[in-house]
């Protein structure tokens, strides 16, 4: 037996050393570990590992096949992603023992800490004393054994596996049941504990997942992608048909929505920004591809072997799941013939797209989907996934029915469920954590690999300063505009920052370390061709990634059907039908040649700019065509460089609406643009001027000078490194609210005036629906506890007594009821004192008004103790849907704001916010505004069955009240999800946490508007 003795020999030695006896099968004795961390992490050999004390973080982490011993204690993360073997624990284990364990046994003789076996897979986990809470948390297989107490919330959200229990069950987590062991359960755990000599007289109690939250219930009907101006650009209808279909589609699924591809409205982009010096197509060399440097080296920042790219392009992560094998294939090939690199995405790698790629980065998700150190030692690089532009502060997400047999072995958890992974990695809760993981993971492939890690765009500014800490070799940055397979349409549209705003905050944090040019950005997200590619490096990117312009190369129409697993082109579904009309060879073509013409592109921009290298485009390159993109780059704005760019005389006429696609970002033309690329000779210099011409014309401004504040240019913050990801993935979120006069911190006091609601919602505007609406609408407001602002009570269709909160709306003058939870007298514009008093001592007392007469009615508010103002955005509230015929005023909120700021009162009066809200995520956005609850209107009739016709709303008669009432509990519930799964995204687990400094604006009228910064650009600390 061989020794290694840890005081003398450093651990990245020792574990060279170990992997050199394991490869001749020699056993070995290790002294002195003094709970040193990473202790025979990455062995592959059965052989025997006897540590004689203590050890640290992710002991025999990421190992298959040793036998290993630890005679006292193993701190966090014992275990970790092992998939055979054994580890035997003399003493106690810390947190997370054997989380993501794919296989083998690890014995815990004493006590282990809290979420052990998290996201586990196969294998068994022993305890021989007792747990810390939320053992077996989202765990997918396998089997733990605690014969002491279990501690809180066992097994939480588990979707597969079998937890068995011999002391005391502290509580039960969500989604899982008990039930009684089998024969077969309780013959196994005999054998086990023979097996490693121990014994037990008790009776065990299983715990095993109840089911009923495996997957997102009832599908979303089938629809047609919405031709993007109907509802984006200066043009579309604030209730347009996107909108009312968004609506009425939560009012059927009872959810909020779930769909592939990327953010579809407009978002400021490289479109917006122009080469100061002329491009000129035409006077390019036709040998331009030999002048110019574009081989690039990306990850050897801490000695491990650089990936070596021809050109500064990768391919960016999309996973085997999400993709069809076909597709993966493919790109693998491609990635080989343009000599650039390949990533796994989320699920654990395809061994014929490793077959296929010469440069493949595997990617590591939270729920270590797949994940093993073989595929590891494979690899040509290593990512571990933070957040991503499309869904930033969550989990990825594969519906079931893309989650085939095979698919489900890869990632190592059970098939037929809506796939929802933990937000946040169980071992990285912070920066310092993440140096130990990154540090576990060069340690497994003996330091030789390059290790980065994707970031959603977010708090980018701090976050690189975490990453450059943290010894990362490259980050790969991904804007608000990148795509993905399935997320929350919400998340996708509204959370994160633009993508040229992304690359500037990453550029200003490293710039405040003093470290320009010393960790390397590989952006992505929306780039679509060599124009985009240019303009990021110019602005500080080393390289870019590419995602969805590869599957657009490849055929993609954009039908935005890429979670349902019905891609009629067979790129984003695993139905076999539907897979077989992929051709792997051609389609590989089309991507290779799409490549190769961003490749010429790429170089003919950077010789007409005078540069003979890529990497010396810089930002003096540049200007911006648009006042938004001036502000959120600090490129000088310079909007007469529209015409040198405009029509080259080879672009189409504008198609007419009903041809464009469903996304702004991706118009027809870019389709078109993509595919001339995917089809044309890239040797053909005069067809690559052509395509260059058409790609350098600017796009229209879409953000106008008279472009009103509107709601859906805010956008959230989404927590990763800076600001912690909530754990677990779930929506539930808190959304209990208290509509209440603030005393300041600590509990109201008990006399004060208060209604409690589920839900931070108030509906308002149907005192003179039909009978049936009102009446299909009380049930709704008494089952969902949500309340009612009006003239009056609803009306009921029978003498059942239903029980909701009603504020009674009252214009000075009118009586008073004492039955109304409250009464808000209407002022609007012009303030004028009135003289109001409680009908009882809990009845709230409350003002609406507009931006006017905010300023006047602060004051005599909170003087006379009133509870609340209704801060009302539109021409009226007291007139039925007003929302339909009435600009939305948002600097109504921001007066309130500011007034309760100056008078040093901002929790002394609740907030109510009326007029234009559409979704959750417009509640989000009031309640992080300082409001306490929002009124919702037209949305609600929508739902219900509504059709808005001349500006009103209108109901059928043939409306039946119960479908009325389904439908309104659906929205109400959908739309509850939409706050919270905002809340959760950006690290909060109560909706009213959220606060202005978790928003940024994307346009200079809303930043104005609201006093909110823009995502970029010289204001983005106004608010901090």
């Amino acid at each position: 037996m061989a020794t290694i003795d840890l005081s003398k020999t450093p651990i990245r030695t020792a574990n060279e050393v170990i992997r050199g006896y394991g490869a001749i099968h020699q056993s070995i004795e290790i002294i002195n570990p003094d709970a040193k961390h990473y202790i025979a992490v990455g062995l592959t050999n059965p052989i025997d590992v006897h540590i004689k004390g203590s050890a640290g973080y992710f002991c025999g982490g990421l190992s298959d096949g040793p036998a290993i011993r630890v005679d006292k204690n193993v701190s966090w993360g014992v275990g970790d992603n092992m998939l055979g073997g054994s580890i035997n624990v003399g003493g106690n284990a810390g947190a997370i023992a054997g989380v993501a364990l794919r296989g083998g046994d690890i014995v815990i003789a004493g006590n282990m800490g809290s979420r052990s076996g998290q996201v586990m897979k196969q294998g068994t986990l022993f305890c021989g004393g007792s747990s810390s809470f939320m053992a077996g948390y989202m765990m997918y297989g396998g089997r733990i054994i605690i014969l002491g107490d279990s501690g809180e919330k066992v097994g939480e959200n588990m979707a597969g596996g079998e937890i068995f229990v011999g002391g005391k069950i502290q509580s039960m987590g969500s989604d899982t049941r008990l039930t009684l062991p089998s024969e077969e359960d309780l013959s196994g755990i005999s054998e086990f504990l023979e097996k490693y000599g121990f014994s037990f007289s008790g009776v065990f109690k299983k715990v095993v997942c109840a089911g009923k939250d495996l997957t997102y219930g009832k599908p979303e009907p089938g629809t047609k992608p919405i031709p993007y101006p109907e509802f984006s650009g200066p043009k579309s209808s604030y209730w347009n048909q996107k909108v009312q279909e968004d609506i009425r589609i939560k009012g059927s699924i009872g959810r909020y929505r779930v769909r592939g591809f990327g953010a579809a409205r407009h978002i400021p982009h490289f479109n917006d920004i122009a080469f100061k010096a002329r491009v000129s197509p035409e006077m390019i060399d036709p040998a331009v591809l030999d002048k110019v440097k574009l081989r690039t080296f990306i990850g050897d920042r801490h000695g491990g072997r650089a990936l070596d790219l021809s050109m500064p392009v990768m391919i960016a992560p999309m996973s085997y799941g999400a993709l069809s094998p076909e597709v993966k294939q493919a790109l693998g090939i491609a990635s080989s013939l343009s000599g650039i690199s390949e990533n796994t995405g989320e699920g654990g790698m395809y061994s014929v797209e490793r077959a296929e790629t010469r440069q493949l980065i595997a990617q590591c998700l939270s729920g270590r989907l797949g994940w093993n150190i073989h595929d590891m030692k494979r690899s040509d690089g290593i990512e571990l996934y933070i957040s991503q532009g499309a869904k930033p502060g969550l989990g990825g997400q594969l519906m079931a029915a893309k989650l085939t047999a095979e698919i489900a072995a890869i990632r190592g958890i059970p098939e037929g469920m809506d796939l929802r992974s933990p937000s946040r990695h169980p071992d990285v809760l912070g920066g310092d954590d993440l140096i130990m993981k990154i540090r576990e993971f060069r340690e497994a492939v003996g330091w030789r690999l390059p290790v980065s890690i994707k970031l959603g765009g977010g708090r980018t500014r701090d976050d690189v300063k975490i990453a450059y800490k943290d010894n990362l070799d490259f980050v790969e940055l991904d804007g608000l505009q990148g795509g993905t397979g399935a997320a929350s349409s919400e998340v996708l549209e509204y959370v994160g920052i633009p993508t040229i705003s992304a690359i500037m905050e990453a550029m200003d944090g490293l710039a405040e370390i003093n470290a320009q040019g010393q960790l390397p950005i590989v952006l992505m997200g929306g780039i679509q061709n060599g124009i985009d590619a240019a303009k990021a490096i110019a602005l500080g990117a080393t390289a870019v990634g590419l995602g969805t312009p590869m599957l657009v190369a490849a055929g993609c129409i954009g039908c935005m059907q890429c979670s349902s697993g019905n891609c009629p082109l067979g790129l984003t579904t695993q139905t076999p039908k539907l897979t077989q009309r992929f051709d792997v060879q051609k389609s590989a073509l089309k991507m290779h040649h799409y490549l190769e013409s961003i490749r010429w592109q790429l170089a003919a921009i950077t010789y007409a700019l005078g540069h003979d290298h890529v990497q010396e485009l810089s930002r003096d390159d540049l200007v911006a065509l648009t006042p938004e993109a001036a502000a959120l780059t600090r490129l000088p704005y310079e909007p007469g460089y529209r015409e040198q760019y405009g029509s080259t005389g080879t672009s189409r006429p504008d198609s007419p609406v009903r041809t464009e696609t469903g996304t702004a970002n991706y118009p027809k033309q870019s389709f078109e643009l993509i595919r001339m690329m995917s089809e044309s000779n890239y040797e053909d210099s005069d067809i690559q001027k052509n395509i260059l011409a058409r790609a350098l014309e600017p796009r229209e401004n879409p953000f106008p000078e008279d472009r009103a504040a509107h709601l859906d240019d805010l956008v959230f913050l989404s927590a990763a490194l800076t600001r912690l990801v909530i754990d677990p993935y779930r929506e539930d979120c808190s959304t209990q609210t208290c509509i209440t006069r603030s005393i300041g911190i600590g509990p109201k006091k008990e006399d004060q005036p208060a209604i409690d609601l589920a839900k931070p919602f108030f509906i308002t505007g149907f005192d003179d629906a039909p009978l049936p609406v009102q009446s299909a609408l009380a049930k709704v407001l008494s089952q969902s506890g949500c309340g009612y602002i009006g003239w009056a009570p609803l009306k009921t269709a029978s003498e059942e007594v239903l029980n909701y909160p009603w504020l009674q709306l009252l214009k000075p003058g009118d009586d008073p009821d004492a039955t109304a939870a409250g009464l808000v007298y209407v002022i609007n514009d012009t303030f004028e004192p009135v003289t109001a008093s409680r009908m009882h001592p809990g009845q709230l007392l409350g003002l609406s008004v507009s931006a006017p007469a905010v300023s006047d009615a602060l004051p005599f508010a909170l003087k006379n103790q009133f509870d609340l103002l209704v801060l009302d955005q539109t021409l009226g509230i007291e007139t039925p849907w007003v929302e339909l015929d009435s600009p939305i005023d948002l600097t109504v909120m921001r007066n309130a704001v500011r007034g309760l700021q100056a008078l040093g009162k901002e929790e002394e009066i609740a907030l109510v916010n009326f007029g234009g809200l559409r979704s959750g995520t417009d509640v989000a956005k009031a309640l992080a505004y300082n409001c306490l609850g929002s009124v919702f209107s037209v949305a609600m009739g929508i739902a219900m069955g509504g059709s808005i016709q001349d500006k009103q709303l209108v109901f059928a008669e043939e409306l039946e009240e119960s479908a009325m009432v389904d439908a309104g509990m659906n929205w109400i519930k959908g739309t509850a999800q939409e706050t919270a799964i905002i809340a959760r995204c950006t690290g909060k687990t109560n909706v009213h946490n959220l606060e202005p400094e978790d928003m940024r604006a994307i346009t200079l009228s809303t930043a104005k508007a609201l006093d909110i910064p823009l995502a970029s650009g010289p204001d983005k600390r106004a608010s901090f």
